[in-house]
């Protein structure tokens, strides 16, 4: 079964940031070539810490281009999230009640809200 809509997770860094176009630009590609529709649900950042001015800048870049298409929730950083995907875990049955479970709870929620999913603005 195909899929409708796209969520795409981009790290709070630069480079992440900076290839979100090449991202859009691949999906055009398969709508295209394909015939499909998928569309972008919405862009999530991940891995953000308000401790780092370079990933709250990469943020707000997010935010000013592509608006409301950048979930407000967030994956904030965490120790926890590096030694579960290590030892192959869920955040879940390893640290239930941390930041990145409560995160990834808000995601989960925001991606199945009824609400229309926006779509992205057109670039000029």
């Amino acid at each position: 079964m195909a899929s409708t809509w796209l969520s795409v997770p981009v790290l709070c860094e630069q480079m992440a940031v900076r290839s979100v176009p090449v991202i859009l630009s691949i999906l055009e590609s398969v709508q295209g070539q394909y015939n499909a529709r998928p569309k972008l649900a919405r862009i999530v950042a991940n891995d953000f810490s308000d401790r780092i001015p370079s990933a709250k800048a990469m943020l707000e870049a997010l935010r000013t281009q592509y608006g409301s298409s950048v979930l407000p929730s967030l994956i904030r950083h965490s120790n926890y999230l590096m030694r579960v995907h290590a030892a192959g875990e869920s955040i879940f049955s390893v640290a239930p009640d941390s930041h990145p479970a409560q995160d990834f709870l808000l995601l989960a929620q925001a991606l199945n809200s009824p609400l229309a999913l926006p779509s992205l603005p057109q670039e000029a």
